[in-house]
């Protein structure tokens, strides 16, 4: 198992070398992308601390109902 391990590991380091390393891309990125870069993040982290809070929401509730079930016995 250890053999395996050691493997694994070696081709896991190798894999990330491979695709940590740079592409040219030859790509043109005009004015407008940063913008739509900004407004891509700020979106992201609006929806994210949505669905955080409501998440939050569920897991009080889901605590209140388990303390309020304890509290009646």
């Amino acid at each position: 198992m250890n053999k395996l391990n050691k493997i694994f590991n070696l081709v896991l380091a190798v894999a990330v070398l491979i695709w940590s390393t740079p592409v040219p891309s030859h790509a043109y990125l005009d004015a407008g992308s940063g913008s739509m870069m900004t407004q891509l993040l700020l979106a992201g982290s609006a929806g994210f601390v949505v669905v955080a809070r409501l998440a939050w929401n569920e897991i009080v509730s889901y605590v209140k109902a388990l303390l309020d079930k304890f509290k009646s016995e």
